[in-house]
């Protein structure tokens, strides 16, 4: 286990290199008297953070039993007054 882990290491240490130069590198001008033309492969863009829209739950309507139950307790209350 700890040659594999030793392994991994070694490999991600050379990804991480890899990946510097690659990141390095820069796009050159056409016309030498100027500055090169920015990153080659520029990083990414981060995710933003704004809210993920999701459509309304649908409404579900209420078992009849539900409503029936609803009905008499409204009722139950006419009769007090």
């Amino acid at each position: 286990m700890g040659q594999l882990t030793t392994e991994l290491a070694a490999a991600h240490r050379t990804f991480l290199q890899r990946l510097a130069s690659r990141q390095s590198l820069t796009v050159p001008s056409p016309d030498p008297g100027y500055p090169h033309l920015g990153q080659a492969f520029p990083p990414w863009p981060r995710p933003g953070r704004d809210a993920i829209l999701q459509p309304p739950k649908p409404e579900i309507p209420p078992s009849q039993h539900i409503l029936d139950r609803a009905a008499d307790r409204d009722t139950d209350w006419e009769a007090a007054d």
